[in-house]
């Protein structure tokens, strides 16, 4: 990846009188223009077929993640997007399943005993402007601009190896050093820039706490979502999580973030958080608030996280980390882990991970919908 080309655009763009949405599109899709994507990994068969597939996803969310598989489908024909009750199974070629809760009622229940091949889809860590459904006047703010493509499994999901796990549990895949020295400056850029998966939080620095005290950010996740159980945590992880964090560090601000879809409304709002009756007292701090995660984390000094994206965020913008679930990021010797995860047999640095993720298996869609 070109990244002083990336650079310069920035900078460029910086001088101008743009909006925060328009700025930060603008370096987004710079970042997808350059970015130099290696060949899928035995997705060749797969990426090709042009007929017969079935989408397991519902139809509000389809409303924009059409654009981001669009360059896959080609001319397919799709099934069906709820219900697979009329599919002609004869015919059927492929299954594109779109999020655990919805391939849960489709694979488990149609395609157990099947030899239908199936992509596992993820919106990837450079997702796009604003959040899913955000209804914003502009789409292109709105349409994910990057995935996860896996073959055998949702990265998310620690009962089950996926195509990032093995690459990353693969001994010969060896990250030279100037790969290592590219996703260094990856890192440099994402964390300066504070580009993350939705990126139309406000970029400010906030005051919280007490002036000179160390502080300590507890994550919180959105209500029930499926990438904590697939994690191998559950609902009681929360409050273990926060009491640890409070026993470990008697002297410092504790900041707990409240997860942005409970903070918009959804998920059950506030009201239905997992923190929602921690009040701030004495160097607790509950935080509702709209913010860039990276201006969140420039004030903080130790992060404690289930299986949030944030927790790895944490780690490029050199955080100690302490993780409590099994997300994808976890076990390879770069977080504190709470959890043995018995198949990560491998240690990666960080620079190795993010070369992994971001380069080989991140798969991104151009401004005109062409899969790169």
């Amino acid at each position: 990846m070109r990244i002083s080309v990336i650079q310069k655009i920035i900078d460029l763009i910086r001088c101008k009188n743009v909006d925060f949405r328009e700025l930060k599109y603008n370096i987004f899709i710079n970042y997808i223009k350059n970015k130099r994507m290696k060949a899928p990994l035995n997705f060749n068969e797969i990426i090709n077929i042009n007929k017969n597939v079935f989408i397991s996803c519902n139809v509000s969310d389809l409303y924009s993640r059409l654009f981001m598989i669009k360059p896959i489908l080609k001319d397919s024909i799709l099934y069906g997007t709820e219900s697979s009750k009329e599919i002609n199974y004869s015919k059927l070629k492929c299954l594109i399943a779109f999020g655990f809760n919805n391939i849960k009622n489709n694979i488990n229940l149609f395609f157990k005993h099947r030899n239908v091949p199936v992509i596992f889809i993820e919106e990837a860590f450079l997702r796009s402007i604003t959040m899913h459904n955000e209804k914003v006047a502009n789409i292109k703010y709105e349409y994910p601009r990057s995935m996860f493509l896996d073959d055998l499994g949702f990265h998310f999901d620690v009962h089950s190896p996926s195509r990032l796990e093995m690459m990353l549990n693969d001994k010969n895949l060896i990250i030279t050093d100037s790969q290592k020295e590219e996703a260094k400056h990856l890192i440099e850029l994402l964390v300066k820039n504070k580009l993350t998966k939705y990126n139309h939080q406000p970029i400010y620095r906030p005051e919280i706490g007490t002036d000179g005290k160390k502080k300590v950010l507890v994550i919180e996740q959105a209500t029930s979502d499926s990438s904590i159980y697939r994690a191998g945590a559950d609902d009681k992880v929360f409050s273990k999580m926060l009491k640890q964090a409070i026993d470990e560090n008697p002297d410092a601000d504790i900041i707990i973030k409240t997860h942005p879809e409970q903070v918009s409304g959804r998920r059950g709002g506030l009201s239905g958080s997992y923190y929602h009756d921690i009040k701030q007292s004495d160097n607790i701090y509950p935080v509702n608030i709209a913010i860039n995660p990276y201006s969140l984390l420039e004030i903080v000094d130790k992060v404690y996280v289930c299986s949030s994206m944030l927790g790895f965020e944490a780690v490029m913008a050199g955080k100690e980390v302490h993780v409590f679930g099994g997300p994808s990021y976890a076990g390879w010797g770069f977080t504190k882990d709470y959890m043995k995860i018995s198949r990560r047999k491998n240690s990666r640095t960080i620079e190795e991970f993010v070369y992994i993720l971001y380069f080989m298996y991140a798969k991104y869609i151009d401004e005109i919908g062409f899969y790169i």
